[in-house]
């Protein structure tokens, strides 16, 4: 178990904005939905997630970055896949915290919303976004091609899973299992010390 101060110090180096922007928009929505007294309905909720998604796999790429030490951080005693996934838990709990929030503020009240779904499903989304800018990021090592990917996977879920995937909570697992296998790569990855430095000679 890492001391509070290894946690805290791996969040700095994440930004403050990759932590507080996925929660900070998520804030936002959830005020201005109960603040206007707006009853947005089902498809309302599932866009509160889906901007609270977008935010946080941008927020993924940002704490990944490019590490300017990686030859420093290859030394270590501490692996530096455990470094990277030490930088994407505050990410990931700020996120998933603000987008259920969120979700659960655009779902209340109103019947067909569902929000025990509306939160299922954005926090599958978030975590298959924060996934998907990890693996980005890692695998091209830079934050143009992690933030691509993103975008994709985004455009994707929206556009063609939403639509061929039936329920809610089908959706969700989806997403967790999609999250899970880009996590893997993105671990695997991590491990080629090989790979990585040779990324970081190109492109240093």
């Amino acid at each position: 178990m890492a001391e509070p101060g290894v946690w805290a110090y791996e969040a700095g180096r994440a930004g403050p904005a990759a932590i507080a922007a996925p929660a900070g928009i998520a804030v936002l929505i959830a005020a201005a939905t109960a603040g206007a007294g707006i009853d947005p309905g089902p498809l309302g909720a599932r866009g509160a997630g889906a901007v609270v998604a977008l935010a946080a796999g941008m927020a993924a790429v940002a704490a990944v970055g490019r590490e300017h030490a990686l030859e420093l951080q290859l030394t270590l005693p501490v692996s530096y896949r455990v470094t990277v996934l030490r930088r994407l838990a505050p990410v990931a709990v700020a996120a998933l915290a603000g987008g259920a929030a969120a979700a659960a503020a655009a779902a209340a009240g109103h019947p067909r919303a569902g929000p025990a779904e509306a939160v299922l499903g954005a926090c599958g989304f978030i975590l298959l976004m924060i996934g998907a800018g990890a693996w980005g990021a890692i695998r091209t090592g830079s934050a143009a091609g992690g933030s691509s990917l993103v975008l994709g996977v985004w455009a994707a879920k929206l556009f063609l899973l939403d639509r061929l995937a039936g329920p809610p909570a089908l959706q969700a697992v989806l997403s967790g299992a999609g999250a899970a296998l880009l996590v893997c790569l993105a671990v695997r990855r991590l491990g080629d010390t090989e790979a990585l430095m040779e990324k970081g000679r190109r492109d240093g």
